[in-house]
Order: C-alpha cells, then structure tokens, then sequence
C-alpha cells in the first residue's frame, strides 16, 4: 500500500509545498497549472506565512537606490529612481565579517518607479512606497504597493492634501478583516478667534482595495510634535500586535534642548477598532529617543549622559507596568566616538538575535 492510498494527494502536495522558502515556491509555480493554482491561493498564502514565522528564521530587508533622478514638470517636482531590495538571512549578517552588504542586481528584486522616493515599510512581504513634491500652494503625496517576491505591483495612487503639515505615516496589516491599511497624519492650520491660528491633528487611513482615503474620527489624544522640527514627513510609523505606534509630544511648540520624558508618549492606532491608545515612557532622563520593535516587543531606545545606549522592552503590549530595561552599553564598548558625531547622531536598532545575545543597529 503506498502512501497515495492512505492519505489524500492534495494533502500531501500541500504538506510539501509548504516547506520551501519564498524564493523556491515562486520557481515551483511553473511545474504544474494545479501548482500554481493552490500556491496563488490565498488561504495557502496564510498558511506558508504562518509557517515560516513559526520557523523563527530572521530576514532583513536591505534597500538601495539606485539611478536616482530628480524631474521637473509642471506643477512641482518629482523623481524617478529604482530600488533594490535584498531579503538576507540574519544570522548571515551575525556570521559576517564585514561592516558592508553586498546588494546584488537581481531583476527579481529591483523596482523602478515614478514619485515614489520613499518607504514607509513592509508588512508579510509587501512594501509600501511613498513619495511628495511641492506644488504652488499644496502637497500631493503619491503612494504604490510592490510585492518583490511575486515581482506585482500596485498602480501608484495619488493624494493632494494642501492643508497637511508635519506629516507621519505608517504602514500595518489588519488581522480582523484581512486587509493592508497605510496611515497618515498632521497638523492643520486654521484661522480662529482673533486672528489666532488653531492647530489640530489630522488622521486618515487608506485600506489597500479602497480608492478613498478616510478621515478616522476620534479625536486625537495629544497635541501632535515632531522630535526634529525641519522633518516634514517621516516614515516611523511601528507596526506591531494589530496596531501602528508612533512617538509624539505632547506640546506642539517644543524646544529640542529642553525636552523632558512628561512630554514624550507613544501613540497607537489599533488597526481593527481605529482608536488610539497613549502608552506612557518610563521616568528617566534621556536625549534622541525613539521606538522599535524587537522580538514581538515595543522597544524604547535613547541615549544616556552622551556615554551610554540604553533600550527599554515593553514585554507585554499596552501594559505600562512591564516595561523592562533589556540593554544598556557604553558607546565605548560600541567603539563608537559620541562626542565627535553627536550632531545628528542616532543609533537606531534594526534586528534581535533570535536567542536575544545579539542586537544589529544601524
């Protein structure tokens, strides 16, 4: 009796095809038109993803640009530019001896594209794209979606909001109904009672599929500031747990050197119910602060005295009490010279190791 016999094929394709990494499964869709079929499912789509998380094999996305062009036309201006994105192993990173990456042209993985000069992230497999430019009096903000492995892209989506200021985005996948969503926010400037200029934040949410953008309307928890006040648009939106965080103050009008941890707050947009939650810091001095997300955790890193690199865990989301100090090295040890680089300097940590010994940073 064979094993045919004993359970059914279909079975025993899926079980099998589940097995290999994208790269693989994308070149095992031109065995057979049955292959392709269930390989493009989307319910088998779910499971391999499922699947290769539960292996624990870290990857980074590594980004160049390249035959970078800056285009004047009518209206503003823009860029045409490729991308190169390289999917590398982390534990060859860790195993590397080199302080660079190689990023090899493989058609596969290069993008070229009109607008769109920016990242804003990337979520199971898929990259969100995001560029601006200036028209006479307003913004107009152009989006794309590209899936390297399955070499599709989106058609490049167009928004022109001429009242939006100090712009943040961020980009995540919703659980609850399947579905990509990118968020946007800042700050509007309307006339008031006498002449006074009233600020107030602004949050909208593009679900891939739509052609609108929704305005969400609860109101916003804070006054929205920007850490660095000459950055109009950031990409730092951190998806985790459902939900997009950012890092915000609570004043608007805020001077850089005087910022104290009462001002800073974590805002995260739930993606399913789109309502806020504030997550507040722990009480401690500090200076270039930011957020990431290492291990499943929300991560709060800065620098301490301009002599230490310090990261805080956030071990169990949306509970303030279990935050955790989980680092804190000399930038000695780090061979790194703060003093000399301090002016713009950020170290900003990427990856954890999956036994947590070793962090990357950038």
């Amino acid at each position: 009796m064979n094993i045919s016999e004993i359970l059914p094929v279909e079975l025993i394709t899926t079980e099998i095809l589940l097995r290999p990494d994208v790269n693989s499964l994308m070149l095992l869709k031109f065995v057979s038109k049955p292959w392709n079929t269930l390989i493009s499912d989307p319910i088998f789509v779910k499971m391999h993803l499922k699947l290769s998380k539960s292996k624990g094999n870290l990857r980074l996305a590594l980004f160049s640009n390249k035959n970078l062009r800056l285009q004047i036309r009518a209206g503003g201006r823009g860029c045409s530019y490729t991308v190169t994105v390289a999917p590398t192993s982390v534990s060859l990173l860790l195993e590397s001896t080199t302080s660079s990456i190689p990023i090899a042209d493989d058609l596969q993985y290069q993008f070229s594209c009109v607008d769109c000069c920016g990242i804003i992230g990337s979520c199971n497999g898929l990259i969100c794209l995001h560029g601006c430019f200036h028209g006479s009096g307003y913004k107009k903000h152009s989006f794309c979606f590209w899936n390297p492995a399955t070499r599709s892209k989106s058609k490049t989506l167009l928004y022109v909001p001429s009242y939006l200021n100090r712009v943040r985005l961020g980009f995540g996948y919703d659980n609850s109904t399947d579905t990509y969503k990118t968020v946007m926010f800042g700050i509007t400037m309307d006339e008031g009672l006498g002449g006074n200029r009233m600020r107030t934040a602004v949050v909208k949410v593009f679900t891939l599929g739509d052609s609108i953008w929704r305005d969400i309307q609860s109101s916003f928890p804070v006054e929205l500031a920007l850490r660095s006040r000459w950055d109009d648009i950031k990409y730092d939106g951190v998806y985790l747990s459902n939900s997009i965080s950012w890092l915000v103050c609570h004043r608007y009008k805020c001077q850089q050197k005087n910022l104290t941890t009462e001002q800073f707050v974590i805002i995260s947009l739930d993606l399913e119910t789109e309502t806020y939650t504030q997550l507040q810091l722990p009480k401690l001095p500090f200076d270039n602060p930011n957020i990431c997300a290492l291990m499943d955790c929300i991560c709060f890193s800065y620098d301490f005295k301009e002599t230490h690199f310090v990261i805080w865990q956030m071990k169990e989301f949306g509970v303030e009490e279990s935050w955790t100090q989980f680092l804190k090295i000399s930038y000695q040890n780090l061979g790194i010279n703060y003093i000399l680089g301090r002016n713009g300097f950020l170290v900003l940590p990427v990856c954890l190791s999956e036994n947590g010994a070793t962090l990357i940073g950038n």
